[in-house]
C-alpha cells in the first residue's frame, strides 16, 4: 500500500494496518483510483473509457472494485475491499480532510 501512515494517532494506525493486511494476498494492477460515475465514458460502439486518471498507481485491484455501483467481487472479497477502501481514504485523508477521514476511519471500525 502506498500511503503515509505517520499522520495517524497509533490506535487509528492500528485499525488501518489490519485493514491493509487482510488483502495481502489480493492481485495487484495498474489501478485508476476513482472509477466512479463522472470519471467513466461510454461511447456509443459500446467502447468504455476512463477519465482522470491522477490517482492512478500499482496497487491491490480491489480498490477500483470496491466501491462500483454493482458489486463484481464475492461476498467475502467484497467485504475486505470495503474495509480496504475505507482504511484507503481515512488514511489518505487524515490531514488535508480530516472530517471526511474520521468518517470513513469509523465506518471501518463499525465494518
Amino acid at each position: 500500500m502506498d500511503a503515509d501512515l505517520d499522520a495517524l494517532p497509533a490506535n487509528i494506525c492500528a485499525h488501518v494496518v489490519a485493514a491493509f493486511a487482510e488483502v495481502a494476498a489480493a492481485p495487484t494492477s495498474v489501478i485508476h483510483g476513482d472509477p466512479h460515475g463522472p470519471n467513466i465514458r461510454v461511447a456509443p460502439n459500446g467502447n468504455v473509457g476512463l477519465l482522470d486518471w491522477d490517482e492512478s498507481r500499482v496497487d491491490v485491484s480491489w480498490h477500483d472494485l470496491s466501491n462500483l455501483a454493482i458489486q463484481v467481487l464475492d461476498d467475502d472479497d467484497q467485504a475486505l475491499a470495503t474495509r480496504l477502501s475505507h482504511a484507503w481514504e481515512a488514511v489518505n485523508a487524515w490531514v488535508v480532510e480530516p472530517d471526511y477521514a474520521r468518517r470513513r476511519m469509523a465506518e471501518l471500525i463499525a465494518f
